[in-house]
């Protein structure tokens, strides 16, 4: 009985690291559903997709990032996380300018579920204070990508939800520009967000792979937008 059990749990524990892996849309679209505070794609009529960098901004990676983005015409918008921005105000205002917008990404590259209610809600809002009113995100995403219902509940009393995505595509273990690029091109759906990471140096990778996502989903229709600008196209 035990062995049937430990098995049965065995099982259970692959097809969540399966789901978790390989993205199947199905398992986003049932997230979705699950938790509706949650923002993982829109539902739109319009072939477009939304681009998101985590881990914003760097000295080292996002004037390139910004430049290939101006290069196709394309917006995204840019999760950042507090501690990388104090120095780089500088690199805020260019994003913004750009047409690319701004989104909370807590105030350290750690696990925010791992915070206690207060200090979650003060790292919030200090990011908030360091990317300034005049460039106020509506959007925030936990480091580590886990949530409580408390973590949301705050989030909402400061004007934010929560958007993780629907194509995450393991760019910050992988490092393999093709790879990379095609898990996102076989996933691409009308209203998926797509998940990519800003970071030091040894990300210049993600400059390869903007290369070789970029002109394919506009090849095959796709419009490229901020997360603001996608859940504008949504249908009912």
């Amino acid at each position: 009985m035990l062995i049937a059990i430990a098995a049965t749990i065995g099982i259970i524990a692959l097809v969540i690291a399966g789901a978790l892996f390989f993205q199947p849309r199905i398992a986003v679209e049932l997230l979705a559903r699950a938790n509706p505070d949650v923002l993982f794609m829109v539902k739109t009529n319009r072939r477009a997709v939304a681009l998101t960098i985590d881990d914003a901004p760097s000295s080292a990676v996002t004037p390139a990032i910004l430049e290939r983005l101006q290069r196709y015409g394309v917006q995204a918008t840019f999760f950042v996380i507090g501690d990388h921005a104090l120095d780089h105000e500088d690199l805020l205002r260019k994003i913004a300018v750009t047409g690319s917008e701004l989104g909370n990404h807590m105030l350290h590259d750690s696990p925010s579920i791992l915070d206690s209610s207060e200090s979650f809600a003060a790292n919030l809002a200090r990011t908030t204070e360091i990317i300034g009113p005049e460039n106020k995100p509506h959007w925030f995403r936990p480091a580590s990508g886990w949530f409580t219902p408390k973590m949301l509940k705050e989030a909402a009393r400061q004007g934010y939800r929560c958007c993780l995505g629907s194509i995450f595509p393991h760019d910050n273990k992988l490092k393999h520009p093709r790879l990379i690029a095609d898990f996102i091109l076989q996933r691409a759906f009308p209203g998926a967000i797509i998940v990519l990471h800003d970071g030091g140096p040894e990300r210049l990778y993600i400059l390869d792979v903007l290369d070789r996502i970029l002109p394919r989903l506009m090849e095959q229709g796709y419009e490229i937008l901020t997360v603001s600008a996608l859940t504008a196209t949504a249908s009912e």
